[in-house]
């Protein structure tokens, strides 16, 4: 009997029994050519996680007999939302992949003032893949929710969602851990990231104008070194999420 990690449901799962969907499926039967019996785990991307066992295959469809459910842990104290600009290539199949192993909540393709591209409807339903994948490889019990490309000012109209935004700035502003100090367990923060070139005035004027105090919005620096547009993001993730468990929130 061997383990084969955490697979994402294809719906909620029935009196014993739940499906896979076909990339999941494919993944367990043919690629990790697992045997009934053999032990997975099973998630529904929003917080909930079995302990199961393959039992047989509809199909291409890999059926899984339910044995409990386990606890899905803690999760981060902050539930963060990074809208960056899109890079180009596959720099942001990257960046989305990241995102989600370190527990994002969601991700915000942003059409910046200089941002080359958005991403097309096929593009972004391709990174939604990815972050189902990578939540299960990372053993999240939450999937990164990855939305449709947005504009400045459809973030500034979303900004009162938000207990604190950090505005990413090379070279400036304070460190990430001032810039969260007071938050409480379970707040919500949102990561502004730019394009090469950085945010301009236009990008920031809907989201200055829609913060209601000086207390939401607040310019962060990650050092002196000018990062590519997916080390900015993976790196505001990774100092935000681990800000928060380093002080035990939640």
């Amino acid at each position: 009997m061997r383990h084969h990690g955490r697979y994402l449901l294809a719906g909620p799962p029935g009196e014993g029994l739940a499906a896979l969907g076909d990339r999941e499926s494919r993944h367990l039967l043919v690629v990790r050519r697992a045997s009934p019996g053999d032990r997975l785990e099973l998630f529904d991307g929003r917080g909930r996680v079995w302990e199961a066992e393959l039992a047989g295959a509809d199909g291409a469809r890999a059926l899984c007999r339910i044995l409990g459910e386990l606890p899905a842990g803690g999760g981060h104290p902050w539930r963060l939302t990074v809208a960056a600009a899109v890079p180009r290539g596959k720099r942001m199949a990257w960046l989305v992949e990241k995102c989600a192993e370190l527990g994002a909540a969601e991700l915000w393709p942003a059409g910046w003032q200089r941002s080359p591209r958005t991403g097309s409807a096929g593009a972004v339903e391709r990174w939604r893949r990815l972050a189902e994948a990578a939540a299960g490889q990372s053993r999240q019990a939450r999937v990164m929710l990855v939305s449709e490309p947005m504009t400045a000012a459809g973030i500034a109209a979303r900004l009162a969602e938000f207990s604190r935004v950090l505005v990413l700035e090379p070279g400036g502003g304070q460190a990430v851990g001032r810039a969260l100090a007071g938050l409480p367990p379970g707040a919500p923060v949102l990561a502004l990231v730019g394009p090469e070139g950085g945010l301009t005035a236009a990008d920031l004027a809907p989201i200055e104008a829609a913060a209601p105090g000086p207390e939401q919005l607040r310019r962060v620096t990650l050092g002196p070194a000018v990062l590519r547009v997916e080390t900015a993001a993976v790196a505001v993730a990774a100092a935000v999420l681990a800000e928060g468990l380093g002080r035990g929130a939640g």
